[in-house]
């Protein structure tokens, strides 16, 4: 029996004590894990500093922001928070909707570049790459059209000055029948007769011109 609580009291003090509970936190914020507060936030932190004359620590308790987020929104200059590096926040299904009724409000607008809509809609909240991305999820694309070379620049002028000439009906007159020139004349349309009438047609007594010169001789 001694021997066992001798073992037993070995091994419990071989092993090592066990690590403490986890510490929970009292600060609502720091338990939600939020890192940056919105401008509601960083204005009534600023109120409670300059008008009410409270110091972090008691706004701290106040409010639940960590002490690091009320020194943060005491020496910024204003309430409104900076623009954060990182992945852009995405837009809501009701924003897309206002981007697209904005798009298609004029034709200046339709042909904006990704750039200039984020400077113009929502004065420049969403980056381009976000308005991108919406609009890929939509559906649009937009591409750049590729330059016109010189050789079909000059064939435009070309269209310009006059319709070309059809030259396909003058390789098929060249490769078909022959032209008009090279067609045998035509014949004329007196029959002709036959070798019998032309003998008895010789042979026909002189008209009567001939008989009188005849006479006159004798």
């Amino acid at each position: 029996m001694a021997s066992f609580s001798t073992t037993l009291s070995q091994t419990t003090m071989s092993q090592p004590p066990p690590p403490p509970p986890p510490r929970v936190a009292n600060n609502p914020r720091m338990a939600s894990s939020s890192k940056h507060l919105t401008q509601e936030q960083r204005q009534r932190i600023r109120v409670l500093h300059f008008d009410a004359h409270m110091g972090p620590a008691q706004i701290s308790r106040i409010t639940g922001d960590t002490m690091r987020q009320v020194k943060y929104a005491i020496r910024a200059q204003t309430a409104v928070p900076l623009h954060r590096s990182g992945r852009p926040q995405s837009m809501t299904p009701a924003e897309v909707d206002a981007l697209l009724a904005y798009m298609a409000s004029s034709k200046a607008a339709m042909q904006m570049s990704y750039q200039e809509l984020s400077k113009s809609f929502l004065d420049g909240r969403f980056s381009q790459w976000v308005i991108r991305r919406m609009l890929y999820q939509q559906g649009l694309r937009r591409r750049v059209a590729a330059p016109k070379t010189p050789r079909s620049r000059g064939r435009q002028a070309e269209t310009s000055d006059g319709p070309e000439p059809d030259r396909s009906q003058e390789a098929e007159t060249s490769d078909g029948a022959e032209t008009p020139q090279s067609q045998e004349p035509e014949r004329s349309s007196t029959p002709e007769l036959p070798e019998s009438q032309h003998a008895e047609t010789n042979n026909d007594p002189e008209p009567h011109g001939s008989q009188q010169t005849e006479s006159a001789r004798e």
